[in-house]
């Protein structure tokens, strides 16, 4: 597997870009299941097991709406799997934080990041506010079961947020420095810019981890969010994005909430 630099990405998409793609129900894949990963040997962080404090730099974590366990579509469990196997060759292991979000879920994480986005920006401008917000999260308020521009990305099973693990330790590694929390240091490539303009041991270890986990993903068939060194897609809307900003196509839609 290569451990070779992260290309700097393009920023200008967000998840604000989204609605333009095409949703091909029609698609092979498009019926994929729900599948419990932790049943595939994949190390997951239940929303439900968590007892982290909701802060202003700390999203929700405890909700009414969380899922007892991580689920997430069969065909990229799968290659979660094999991008498993690829890491732990290196001494470490995949650990899932997210994957499907119900919509009450969605709605705690926008409102988060909406006043996370007043915070930062000290705009009381609601297109400046969602222009912020939209650059971590998908916008659930004008959800629509059937309208496929209206699917936030996790809400169709095929978005997942995670982070590596020493196997030995069970430590997780150090993917961003200690207290920081979302901004350009959330960017999968911001670490490569540190390493040429102010390089630390810091910065070349978050280096190093950060293209394990990407080169990893990416070797497996997931896009990465470049917004976000934690967030891989196949089959949603953002995947289809990414590999085709032109005319987008994607085939993972609004999935129920296994649990309902």
């Amino acid at each position: 597997m290569s451990n070779s630099p992260i290309p700097l990405a393009d920023l200008s998409l967000s998840t604000a870009d989204m609605g333009k793609g095409k949703y091909l129900k029609n698609h092979p894949l498009s019926t994929d299941v729900l599948v419990d990963l932790e049943t595939l040997g994949i190390d997951c962080q239940p929303f439900a097991e968590r007892e982290v404090i909701v802060t202003r730099t700390n999203p929700p974590i405890k909700s009414k709406h969380m899922t007892e366990k991580v689920w997430y579509r069969q065909t990229p469990a799968q290659m979660l799997v094999k991008a498993n196997d690829l890491v732990q060759q290196q001494g470490y292991k995949l650990y899932v934080k997210d994957a499907y979000r119900p919509l009450g879920v969605q709605q705690e994480f926008w409102d988060y990041f909406m006043g996370l986005a007043a915070e930062r920006t000290g705009s009381i401008n609601n297109d400046e506010l969602v222009a912020y917000a939209s650059q971590f999260c998908s916008n659930p308020t004008s959800f629509d079961p059937d309208q496929p521009s209206t699917w936030p990305l996790h809400i169709t099973g095929g978005a997942v947020d995670l982070t590596l693990k020493d196997l030995k330790t069970g430590e997780e590694l150090l993917m961003e420095p200690q207290g920081s929390a979302y901004g350009d240091i959330s960017h999968t490539h911001y670490a490569e810019k540190m390493l040429a303009e102010a390089p630390t041991s810091e910065w070349e270890e978050i280096a190093k981890n950060r293209r394990i986990l990407y080169n990893a993903m990416l070797e497996v068939g997931f896009t990465n969010y470049p917004h976000e060194w934690w967030h891989y897609d196949f089959g949603t809307p953002m995947y289809g994005l990414l590999n085709d900003p032109v005319a987008p196509e994607f085939f993972y839609g609004y999935i129920p909430n296994p649990e309902a």
